[in-house]
């Protein structure tokens, strides 16, 4: 995943509680955090619902920007 690529929950955040307000949106990847920090997470801004941070893990790629 790179910056400007479009992206949406994968069957994992679809589990989580709080990604519930993100199901089936399309966000944009603005910006990631260094690869050297553990987290690995990734800010995306859902259309509709504005800019949040969220895990790598909880994201799938829809298409390349």
């Amino acid at each position: 995943m790179k910056v400007g690529d479009l992206v949406e929950l994968s069957s994992k955040g679809r589990k989580i509680l709080w990604c519930r307000n993100f199901r089936d949106i399309t966000g944009v990847v603005v910006d990631m955090e260094p690869r050297r920090n553990r987290l690995h997470n990734i800010q995306v801004v859902w259309i509709g619902r504005g800019s949040w941070w969220i895990h790598r893990t909880y994201l799938k790629m829809v298409a390349k920007g």
